[in-house]
């Protein structure tokens, strides 16, 4: 088969997929799996080489690597959270404070304005270009007004 007209063959990575992730339970290995199923597709007997070209491109290109470094710091946080159990700390805190759902309601709003305004400040310091800090607030900021509408 050559790479330019597969038709209905396209959709059996894309099954292999959804198949292995319920089978196995395991998503990385699933999605590398029918990502290789997708090159042997297209590419024929010679996959290999294209499939490394790729998968250099992909672990070299910075943005790539920024997304990377965020999650991996992010579980970190949540692993930290978890081991010093620091969720179960904060809540029963707030259980002395916070007696009616109004309250609740009240702590989870005054939550969210102050993670807006530190996710605001910490934006507006960096060097990314303002089109997309507007697009990164607007996304923040849209749930809160819906709430309020």
């Amino acid at each position: 088969m050559d790479g330019g007209n597969l038709g209905i063959i396209t959709l059996i990575p894309m099954l292999s997929f959804f198949v292995l992730a319920f089978i196995t339970r395991r998503c990385v290995f699933s999605i590398l799996l029918s990502g290789i199923l997708g090159f042997l597709f297209y590419y024929g007997a010679d996959f290999f080489e294209p499939t490394v070209q790729a998968l250099l491109d992909a672990a070299c290109d910075a943005d790539n690597n920024y997304i990377v470094i965020i999650c991996l710091l992010f579980g970190c946080f949540v692993q930290l959270l978890r081991q010093s159990n620091g969720a179960t700390a904060m809540a029963n805190w707030a259980r002395k404070y916070v007696k009616s759902e109004r309250q609740v309601l009240f702590l989870t709003w005054l939550c969210g304005v102050i993670i807006f305004w530190l996710r605001r400040t910490l934006f507006c310091r960096s060097p990314m270009k303002r089109k997309r800090r507007v697009r990164c607030c607007a996304t923040s900021l849209t749930p809160r007004l819906r709430l309020c509408a």
